[in-house]
């Protein structure tokens, strides 16, 4: 059986046996995934009526998954 991913964070979830001699790259990986949903910070640079997608991808850090998006180009262009 392969290795799956977590729906929420896109964690690798290891097969009993899978990995042989990469499991701590993995579990490195997947630390690094933790650390971003929970101590994360992405600055997301948005213009007058632009958008920005935040697309989720296994294995992969991305703003989806950080704890803390500064939007505040957008709240002052709502103020305007």
């Amino acid at each position: 059986m392969a290795s799956s991913y977590s729906t929420d964070l896109k964690l690798e979830l290891m097969v009993t046996g899978e990995n042989a001699g990469t499991w701590g790259d993995n579990t490195n990986n997947n630390l690094n995934l933790i650390q971003q949903a929970i101590a994360g910070y992405e600055a997301v640079a948005l213009t007058d009526g632009g958008t920005v997608a935040l697309a989720m991808t296994d294995k992969t850090i991305s703003m989806q998954e950080t704890w803390f998006l500064n939007l505040l180009e957008l709240y002052l262009q709502l103020l305007r």
